[in-house]
């Protein structure tokens, strides 16, 4: 049975600022989404995509920036999905990387597109400016200067957020795309998690590459395999940094990975009871780990 999950929960931290700042709401700026994508029905496509908006005051509209990420993410991999089974019948070597980076030449532009659109529909507010006011000044006169100037471009890291998306055909292959942090790993049969996209090199400490970045479709980080995997997890940075290293975050995922096998009855039955149980793990992760807000998504065979 092919089928797919994904959670995202408010972190400990956000928490922490509700109870301090009586009135004020601090929001889980991850945004998740899982689907089984039924073009044909000998090839189902698998898609899961998480998305970390990043939060500070400079980025205060990064939950509506990860809401579209994985939204995009997703459709971006069933369109891949139609052109990959086009393609797949008279090209098994279709499932590589190169092909992916060609089919998803346009995704950070769509996003880049779709902000812009809710920034002239949602012009910045002034309660927006009063709290930037506050927060961050720097931040303010960079936007004011860049609302005078009609530049939609300097507005774009108000709405910051990463995307971790994965795609699994069976019979075909695995993919995934990466810009910014968090963690896409994969499971084949008999051998443990693995990472399956390599970290990037520019995110350290609190710093990550971003949807809203100049460069950004130069980020992206690819993968793609042949081999069919049995469970792919993708994760935000909340969900990774609650463990000391990459072995404890595998051993991890494949703690996960039993408990969807640990229940009895039917499929529908066994998934539900596990995912009852990994929502109320989750904020209790947070609050011993990491702190931050915590997405975890997942595709199963």
């Amino acid at each position: 049975m092919l089928w797919t999950f994904s959670l995202s929960v408010q972190g400990e931290s956000h928490k922490k600022k509700e109870f301090e700042n009586p009135g004020r709401l601090f929001p889980c700026q991850d945004n998740s989404d899982d689907d089984v994508y039924k073009k044909t029905q000998d090839f189902p496509a698998a898609v899961v995509s998480v998305a970390d908006g990043h939060g500070s005051p400079a980025y205060f509209r990064s939950r509506t920036g990860s809401k579209r990420a994985i939204v995009l993410g997703n459709y971006a991999l069933k369109m891949l999905s139609e052109e990959v089974i086009k393609h797949y019948l008279s090209d098994k070597n279709v499932v590589k990387e190169e092909f992916l980076k060609m089919c998803m030449k346009g995704l950070t532009n769509a996003w880049k597109v779709g902000i812009e659109k809710d920034l002239q529909r949602n012009p910045i507010t002034e309660e927006e400016i009063e709290y930037l006011k506050k927060e961050d000044i720097h931040a303010l006169q960079k936007y004011l200067n860049a609302i005078e100037e009609h530049n939609y471009e300097e507005l774009l890291p108000i709405y910051g957020t990463t995307l971790c998306s994965a795609m699994v055909i069976p019979k075909i292959g695995f993919f995934a795309m990466q810009l910014g942090d968090g963690n896409i790993s994969v499971k084949y049969k008999d051998e443990p998690f693995i990472t399956a996209v390599a970290d990037d090199k520019n995110c350290f400490l609190n710093q990550t590459t971003s949807l809203c970045d100049k460069d950004s479709q130069n980020e992206i980080r690819f993968f793609a395999s042949q081999k069919i995997p049995e469970a792919v997890f993708c994760c935000t940075d909340g969900f990774e940094n609650s463990f000391k290293d990459e072995e404890q975050l595998m051993g991890v995922y494949n703690k996960v990975y039993e408990l969807f096998k640990s229940y009895e009855g039917d499929e529908v039955t066994k998934k539900n009871l596990a995912l009852e149980e990994l929502r109320d793990w989750l904020p209790k992760l947070s609050k011993k780990g990491s702190g931050d807000d915590i997405s975890l998504a997942g595709i199963m065979l």
